[in-house]
């Protein structure tokens, strides 16, 4: 089953919002960062389809989900 954890890390110069996907019954083998697409302008960590987190999390990989940063802090 894959679980879906929100967190947001406040040590760096301003606060990023993630999102970890992982398969409870899988053994991670290795780590994706994503990055969503639209560049600096729209879209959202959450925009990867759940078929695609699904994919990747039951074959073993772990994905961690980025936001850019605010437009105040470009």
């Amino acid at each position: 089953m894959t679980e879906q954890i929100e967190m947001t890390l406040n040590e760096l110069t301003y606060p990023v919002n993630v999102t970890v996907y992982h398969d409870t019954a899988v053994v991670p083998k290795a780590c994706i960062l994503y990055f969503h697409g639209g560049g600096l302008l729209y879209g959202s960590r959450l925009d990867l389809p759940q078929l695609h987190v699904n994919s990747l999390t039951n074959a073993g990989y772990l994905i961690i989900s980025y936001d850019y940063p605010p437009s105040s802090c470009r």
